[in-house]
Order: C-alpha cells, then structure tokens, then sequence
C-alpha cells in the first residue's frame, strides 16, 4: 500500500493560485508594453535589449523582459541548465521570467491520435488563458494551439559554482 506524502490542493488553493498566476502575467505583459516604449524613447534601453537579445539568443521581448526585471543581468538560464553548467542558484534567489512557446495537439476523434504536449526547452508552467490558436482542420476544430507558458531564468550572478567533493577526487 502506497501511502501519499503530498496533501491534494484544494479548490480555494487552486483559485489562489490561478489568480498569483493570471495577475504575474499581467504584470509581465504590463512591464514589456513599458519597455517597448522605453525602447522607442531611450537609446540605451533599445541598446541593452539588443545586447540582451544577442547574448542570450532569446527574442526581443524576452529580452526587453529579462532588463525589464533585472537591469544588471549578463546571462541568463533556467535553474536546469545553470546545474548542467556546474554552478547552483543560491537559495532565496528570484527569478526573471520569460515566455517560452508549447504546442498543445489536440485530441482528433475519428483519427485516433493521442492528445500530446510538448513541454518547452526549459521547464514548464502553468498555461495562460488567453493564449492564441494555431491553424484548423478541415473540420474546423483546431488541430494544434501555440501557448505561450512563463519560464522562471536566472543570472549568472544569483549562482555559485559547485565545489567537487572532496571524496570524488579520493
């Protein structure tokens, strides 16, 4: 008999949730409208976006929302690749996020084919609700919807480097 370590969330808990997420969303997509404009204006907003953008690889938006939230980051990763680096984010450490595309195939009835999700390079989150649609079938029932989902990253300087034990090297 397997007993469960995890209580199930409850209604009022997933609401909570829901609405931290709906309104970090907001706030994301508020903050990247301010640095679009901020870009328009200022030169140097425009040329640390564009630095951004080059040296993560990550779109402009992305980047505009990586300087939007922390104006002295110099790389950035999720938490997975920084540990694939060899290096640890330091506990108590907040993260940047950017949006990170998912594809989401739908069910199709008479062909058969499974419901898939693919997850995002980095790791996934909760979807937002008003994310946009992909192209329909001929039945008119989307075949494939493109949402964006939040991905938490961080700078090189919210990390140490892993120290090797001491017994490895023995």
């Amino acid at each position: 008999m397997t007993t469960t370590t995890r209580k199930p969330r409850t209604g009022k808990k997933s609401e909570a949730r829901k609405a931290a997420m709906a309104a970090r969303w907001k706030q994301l997509m508020e903050l990247a409208d301010a640095m679009e404009l901020a870009m328009a204006q200022d030169e140097d907003v425009a040329a640390a976006v564009a630095a951004m953008a080059e040296r993560t690889g990550y779109s402009e938006r992305n980047a505009a929302l990586i300087v939007g939230q922390r104006p002295t980051a110099q790389q950035v990763q999720s938490f997975k690749k920084w540990q694939e680096e060899g290096r640890q984010v330091r506990k108590g450490e907040k993260a940047a996020y950017i949006l990170a595309p998912t594809k989401k195939r739908r069910e199709d009835q008479e062909g058969g084919e499974q419901a898939e999700k693919a997850k995002p390079e980095q790791a996934e989150k909760p979807e937002h609700p008003a994310a946009e649609d992909a192209p329909q079938g001929e039945d008119g029932e989307a075949k494939q919807s493109r949402r964006f989902v939040l991905v938490p990253v961080f700078d090189v300087a919210q990390t140490d480097p892993v120290e090797a034990d001491a017994d490895a090297d023995a």
